[in-house]
């Protein structure tokens, strides 16, 4: 909430910022837009995966690092692929890279989705 009056005059209260949980796009080839939730589901419901995060630095390419529960474990790698190419509709490189952890952004949060290029396409 904030303290100062409404500009409009009218003495009802005033929010200063509304923050909440936020997910970035990913760019496909043909610039389409993939909310990032989409990916998610892909690795989400996994059999032995902690924690992980999807990160994009190029159109053509998506880095998806994986905390296992027992880093013996197998991961269905080849299923995660192809469940990222189902979703993008189009051919990208996935690269599954098995992490300790994953960091918290500044906020302590945790983004589980993170690109490099759709903030180019939202200023």
């Amino acid at each position: 909430m904030d303290n100062a009056p409404c500009a409009c005059g009218r003495s009802f209260p005033v929010i200063s910022s509304i923050e909440g949980r936020s997910s970035d796009f990913l760019l496909a080839p043909g610039n389409k837009l993939i909310h990032g939730e989409s990916i998610t589901h892909v690795v989400r419901n996994l059999e032995g995966v902690s924690a992980f995060r999807v990160y994009q630095r190029d159109i053509g390419k998506l880095i998806i690092e994986i905390v296992k529960m027992d880093p013996a474990m197998q991961l269905p790698e080849e299923r995660m692929k192809q469940g990222v190419q189902k979703v993008f509709g189009a051919p990208v490189e996935v690269e599954i890279k098995t992490v300790p952890r994953i960091e918290q952004a500044a906020s302590g949060k945790y983004r589980v989705v993170v690109s490099d290029l759709t903030g180019r396409y939202f200023d």
